[in-house]
């Protein structure tokens, strides 16, 4: 299905800056966001280019706290390298993942 919409250039700003906004806030979404933006903004090696301006931004502005951080949990705990994709970084998630591992229900 193709959908077209019509935006004036204030509101396709505002949708970049609103996906850039929410890629900032939860980081596992950022290759889905940019996609979306590809549709609404010029392309530099796959990225959208305004996107990435508005990123680079709004980074500054959210604490490391407020980011979703999609995780990988391996056989030492987190581990961004090897591990199966497992849950979004959250303190009770992580507790109860940490002590699963520990308890020997975590393969």
């Amino acid at each position: 299905m193709t959908i077209t919409i019509t935006l004036e250039e204030s509101d396709r700003q505002l949708v970049i800056l609103a996906l850039a906004a929410l890629s900032i806030e939860s980081p596992g979404f950022d290759m889905a966001l940019n996609t979306i933006a590809l549709l609404l903004d010029n392309a530099q090696e796959g990225r959208a280019v305004q996107y990435d301006a508005f990123r680079a931004v709004h980074e500054t502005r959210v604490p490391d706290a407020q980011k979703t951080v999609i995780a990988r949990y391996g056989p030492n705990g987190r581990d961004y390298t090897s591990g199966v994709l497992l849950a979004q970084h959250d303190p009770i998630l992580a507790e109860a993942l940490t002590r699963a591992r520990a308890a020997g229900q975590l393969a």
